[in-house]
């Protein structure tokens, strides 16, 4: 397996990328100045130049999907949170609370806890579940997505 990492400031904060064999397998979004990978690859590749093109036009407003490829593996029993998470729309957000009463067997705390280690954050909006620990970053992001999907 071939490992890259890069990032890039935004104005919501810094974007952390994961190019695994080609694709993306990781998406994170930090405060300014924190880095979540601790190493950044020296010359970026087409796949992480890709990534960050189709990133800022997300964040412009121009795109509302990604058709870079990716790759990640998440367990058989946090696919339903997953799939609830793609299925709110684009600016609109869900309290925790209300996202929960899906899953009648899961608590609170584990879903959040699927929502921070998210590793496709954007690709997975998990930004669209509200809760009490949103970042700053998140809570840029979800005022971004309110904003160009009302203009």
């Amino acid at each position: 397996m071939k490992f890259q990492y890069s990032f890039f400031d935004d104005k919501i904060g810094r974007v952390h990328i994961l190019i695994e064999d080609e694709a993306v397998a990781g998406i994170k979004i930090c405060n300014d100045k924190e880095f979540y990978w601790d190493e950044v690859s020296v010359n970026p590749t087409s796949e992480i130049l890709t990534c960050i093109m189709q990133l800022r036009s997300y964040f412009e407003g121009n795109s509302r999907e990604f058709t870079f490829p990716y790759k990640v593996e998440i367990p058989d029993e946090d696919l339903p949170i997953y799939q609830a998470i793609l299925m709110i729309p684009y600016g609109e957000g869900v309290d925790i609370d209300d996202f929960s009463k899906e899953f009648e067997n899961i608590e609170v705390k584990t879903i959040e806890k699927i929502l921070k280690e998210n590793p496709l954050e954007l690709v997975v909006p998990s930004h669209r579940v509200i809760t009490k620990n949103d970042t700053e970053p998140i809570l840029k992001l979800r005022k971004l997505e309110e904003y160009y999907s009302n203009n």
